[in-house]
């Protein structure tokens, strides 16, 4: 392996392992609860259930992932906008200024 990538590396081999053994445990210790909430040997039914529950897991880990995404651009934007302001206009008008912002 080069030298110059090892660090990535690691850090790359900790998450796919931390992520399998997630994975690991969600799907047995899932598809068990599962049988055991619908009281049902029906495996394509676990299937499935198993199935709709990662589906809703990934599309809430999105979500949350745009909700830090659009927090950030927000506290950007509006600092950003209160920072212009104060810049453009003189420090005798910059609390009508400010206001009217």
């Amino acid at each position: 392996m080069p030298r110059g990538i090892r660090l990535r590396f690691s850090i790359a081999a900790m998450s796919v392992a931390l992520a399998y053994c997630v994975g690991a445990i969600f799907m047995s210790l899932g598809a068990q609860m599962i049988t055991e909430f619908t009281q049902s040997a029906n495996t394509a039914l676990t299937g499935v259930l198993l199935g709709c529950s990662a589906a809703a897991i990934g599309i809430t880990a999105l979500f949350l992932g745009w909700c830090i995404v659009g927090g950030i651009a927000y506290s950007f934007a509006f600092t950003g906008g209160l920072g212009l302001i104060n810049q453009a206009s003189a420090a005798r008008h910059r609390g009508a200024t400010l206001s009217l912002l």
